[in-house]
């Protein structure tokens, strides 16, 4: 998403191409609103077929039962729906870089950094620094920490998708919360389990956490149209 969002205004614009798109009978809020419109929903249709796909693989690779894969099958929209938020999210940013600079090596390491912090590193500080009296909870900084909104917000969703006999209740390993496929239960693929780890959570609200992150992607695709509207196209 990061990848593909990008280049939509900066590759355009080292090409040359953007002065053809900006002399279109459309509005340059309509181009940007149009370019992550369309990522999203063909991120969206290829994730929902993929998903398909591998619940199919998973019921005849691994043998799972039928009802593990209707399991499986009405978890999917609760999966779909939360990636719709972080594409959202991702492809916002992404798309707002690419208006403010055609250099597309600088979008793709600040994209790269922002990815390893909100999967990678985020997670790891909120594990080290979840005590009580840590700096982190103390001064309150998973209100500004994107990888714990992103991770609380699963939550929400989760709520959701584990309700089938494939993801039964939660398990704790290594202090992250996951999604597991408990042995002896419908849908235990091999006792190794499905795992999500999100860390810590519950100091706010998932459904907060939601909406900070399209609070985020708003205003990204705000601040992208207005900085399309002042671009100097030549």
């Amino acid at each position: 998403v990061a990848a593909n969002a990008a280049g939509f205004v900066a590759k355009e614009e080292s090409d040359g191409t953007l002065l053809l798109l900006s002399s279109k009978p459309v509005s340059r809020r309509q181009i940007v609103l149009g370019k992550l419109a369309a990522l999203i929903v063909r991120t969206v249709l290829l994730e929902a077929v993929l998903l398909t796909l591998v619940a199919v693989l998973f019921r005849f690779a691994l043998g799972l039962e039928e009802d593990a894969l209707v399991a499986l099958l009405k978890a999917m929209p609760w999966v779909v729906l939360y990636s719709l938020l972080i594409i959202a999210f991702f492809g916002a940013i992404s798309l707002a870089l690419s208006v403010l600079t055609r250099n597309l090596i600088a979008i793709m390491v600040i994209m790269s950094c922002l990815i390893t912090f909100c999967f990678l590193l985020g997670p790891m500080i909120r594990f080290m620094m979840q005590n009580a009296g840590s700096p982190y909870v103390e001064h309150h900084l998973y209100c500004i920490d994107p990888s714990y909104h992103i991770h609380n917000s699963f939550v929400l969703f989760q709520e959701h998708a584990v309700g089938g006999s494939l993801v039964p209740q939660y398990a704790w390993s290594f202090g992250s919360q996951g999604i597991v496929a408990m042995p002896g239960e419908a849908g235990n693929l091999g006792g190794s389990g499905l795992m999500y780890p999100i860390g810590p959570v519950g100091y706010v609200s998932p459904a907060v956490s939601a909406i900070v992150l399209l609070a985020v992607a708003l205003g990204a695709t705000s601040l992208a149209m207005w900085a399309m509207q002042r671009k100097e196209i030549y």
